[in-house]
Protein backbone atom coordinates (compact mmCIF):
# COMPACT_ATOMS: atom_id res chain seq x y z
CA UNK A 1 0.00 0.00 0.00
CA UNK A 2 1.46 3.40 -0.88
CA UNK A 3 2.32 5.73 1.98
CA UNK A 4 0.13 8.57 0.71
CA UNK A 5 -2.98 6.39 1.12
CA UNK A 6 -2.17 5.43 4.70
CA UNK A 7 -4.38 7.21 7.23
CA UNK A 8 -2.92 7.93 10.66
CA UNK A 9 -4.49 6.27 13.67
CA UNK A 10 -6.84 8.53 15.62
CA UNK A 11 -5.47 9.82 18.90
CA UNK A 12 -6.38 8.08 22.12
CA UNK A 13 -8.46 11.05 23.27
CA UNK A 14 -10.68 10.84 20.18
CA UNK A 15 -11.23 7.11 20.75
CA UNK A 16 -12.11 7.75 24.39
CA UNK A 17 -14.59 10.48 23.46
CA UNK A 18 -16.15 8.19 20.83
CA UNK A 19 -16.57 5.42 23.40
CA UNK A 20 -18.14 7.79 25.92
CA UNK A 21 -20.51 9.15 23.25
CA UNK A 22 -21.52 5.62 22.23
CA UNK A 23 -22.12 4.64 25.86
CA UNK A 24 -24.20 7.80 26.46
CA UNK A 25 -26.27 7.15 23.34
CA UNK A 26 -26.93 3.54 24.36
CA UNK A 27 -27.85 4.58 27.90
CA UNK A 28 -30.24 7.25 26.64
CA UNK A 29 -31.89 4.92 24.14
CA UNK A 30 -32.18 2.19 26.77
CA UNK A 31 -33.82 4.59 29.22
CA UNK A 32 -36.23 5.78 26.53
CA UNK A 33 -37.13 2.19 25.66
CA UNK A 34 -37.80 1.31 29.30
CA UNK A 35 -39.88 4.48 29.67
CA UNK A 36 -41.95 3.57 26.61
CA UNK A 37 -42.59 0.06 27.95
CA UNK A 38 -43.64 1.43 31.35
CA UNK A 39 -45.93 3.97 29.71
CA UNK A 40 -47.54 1.21 27.66
CA UNK A 41 -48.05 -0.95 30.77
CA UNK A 42 -49.56 2.02 32.64
CA UNK A 43 -51.86 2.68 29.69
CA UNK A 44 -53.11 -0.91 29.66
CA UNK A 45 -53.53 -1.00 33.45
CA UNK A 46 -55.48 2.26 33.52
CA UNK A 47 -57.67 1.15 30.62
CA UNK A 48 -58.74 -1.96 32.52
CA UNK A 49 -58.96 -0.33 35.95
CA UNK A 50 -60.95 2.73 34.89
CA UNK A 51 -62.66 1.33 31.81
Amino acid sequence: MPDHLHLPAPPALALRIARIAAFAARALLGALLIGMVLLNVANAACRYLFS
